[in-house]
């Protein structure tokens, strides 16, 4: 007669103790590091404190884990795995997260032809148009691009508008010209 394997680990391991889990339990986990393998596919660091957690719990991220020796420990990240069988909670300190307001930015075109330029910091999202709807404008992340139309920049029509995304945000200076002056060009930073 064949045993068929038994995939219940908390039977089979050593080490499994109880936790709690926003004070509800107690429930059975094993407590670890994260392996390599889920340090690079999660992007977190290798000092994360893994808890594989049985089926009952029904961990969230910002719950807490409350270990028997009283350490305490922030969910960053729960995945149900094996058959459904256990969680692992991937634990650690949670990114603050910060919603900054929009910046208003203009930059006057004087001269026709001539680089102008404007230093952005800490940009994650970038709009540009130009407040004269009949206007082109040419747009570059580089210095000596604009004003004699070198490769590379970006020609922007009239009644158009450009939107860029940096992640992670960026410093970076802007650089336009036009082949008209007094003219200028709208930007929302944030």
């Amino acid at each position: 007669m064949t045993i068929p394997f038994d995939d219940d680990i908390f039977t089979l391991a050593d080490g499994v103790e109880q936790i709690s889990i926003d004070s509800a339990g107690p429930y059975q986990a094993i407590v670890r590091k994260i392996t390599r393998a889920e340090s690079a596919g999660s992007g977190l660091p290798d000092t994360t404190i893994v808890f594989v957690i049985e089926s009952a719990a029904t961990p969230t991220v910002g719950a807490t884990i409350q270990r028997t020796s009283g350490e305490t420990f922030t969910i960053v990240k729960a995945e149900l795995r094996s058959h459904e069988t256990r969680w692992v909670v991937f634990t650690g300190t949670l990114p603050v997260m910060t919603q900054s307001q929009p910046e208003f930015h203009t930059i006057s075109i004087a001269a026709p032809n001539t680089e102008y330029s404007l230093a952005l910091t800490s940009v994650s999202n970038l709009k540009i148009n130009g407040r004269d709807a009949t206007k082109t404008f040419r747009v570059a992340f580089e210095s000596g691009k604009v004003a004699g139309s070198v490769e590379p920049f970006h020609t922007l029509h009239a009644h158009q508008s450009l939107s860029y995304s940096f992640k992670p945000a960026l410093d970076f200076t802007l650089y336009v010209a036009s082949p008209s002056g007094g003219i200028a060009l709208e930007l929302v930073t944030q």
